[in-house]
């Protein structure tokens, strides 16, 4: 069922390996984040997110950390950590309050899809300001292939939603001319 699935994923562990908990204060300082997310390991989380409004958690696909890379890791962090910085969650709770208010305006559901598609390209920025651009498209394309191949309804946002909408990120991530701010 539905719920069982998310009491899966958010069935989950606190990240416990020093080497990457080092990383991750790092990268909360490079950043200037005030507060210290939690980051919790899944065994069923397929791509990283960040969940809860007030007080926000990184949750991170245990293979990830299995297959731990410092390059590939540090630049998926940055952009999740940038979620938590802009207050991302909260955001997006409101654009859900206003598409169920709103559910029979066709233009809510462009301006979500236009806004989320913004919201991620801003934390990709984040991540292109302290990674390579080939490194950190490379990592996506590897979880977005794991993602996509799952296909499975999860109730959560994921990294990418559509194989274009992918092949879209990529191609942006790689534009040698692309505009890196984070305003």
């Amino acid at each position: 069922s539905y719920y069982g699935i998310r009491r899966k994923i958010f069935k989950g562990t606190p990240l416990l390996n020093r080497e990457i908990l080092q990383v991750v204060e790092e990268a909360i300082k490079t950043l200037r984040i005030k507060s210290n997310p939690q980051i919790i390991i899944s065994n069923a989380a397929i791509s990283p997110f960040v969940y809860g409004v007030l007080n926000p958690k990184i949750m991170l696909p245990k293979t990830l950390i299995e297959k731990y890379e410092a390059d590939s890791f540090k630049s998926i962090l940055f952009h999740e950590l940038a979620h938590i910085k802009r207050g991302d969650t909260a955001k997006g709770f409101l654009q859900v309050f206003l598409q169920n208010l709103f559910w029979f305006h066709p233009l809510i559901y462009i301006y979500n899809n236009e806004m989320n598609y913004s919201r991620e390209e801003i934390c990709d920025n984040y991540s292109l300001n302290h990674h390579k651009p080939v490194c950190y498209a490379s990592i996506l394309a590897k979880i977005a292939e794991s993602t996509l191949s799952q296909n499975k309804f999860l109730g959560i946002s994921s990294m990418v939603s559509s194989r274009s909408e992918l092949f879209k990120r990529v191609k942006n991530i790689l534009n040698p001319n692309r505009t890196t701010s984070t305003n």
